[in-house]
């Protein structure tokens, strides 16, 4: 996961059922009050990172980051 332009960050993985699901993640992040900009990612079983530019899921599956602006109030 990557927080507004900060580094990634390396989520924990929910143990692995079988190769035909997505697999449930979590981060700690200590969310500081304000706008935040969250962006995801997947990476492959041999390693190889999702690319950031969109593309439909025909014929070769979907690719793209998967973004979303929340806020945090007190």
């Amino acid at each position: 996961m990557q927080v507004d332009d900060e580094p990634w960050r390396t989520a924990t993985l929910a143990p692995w059922s079988n190769p035909d699901t997505w697999r449930q993640w979590r981060i700690d992040w200590v969310a500081p009050k304000g706008t935040h900009n969250l962006s995801v990612r997947a990476t492959d079983g041999a390693g190889v990172v999702q690319v950031v530019q969109n593309a439909s899921p025909v014929p070769d599956g979907a690719t793209g980051y998967h973004s979303a602006s929340i806020r945090v109030i007190p």
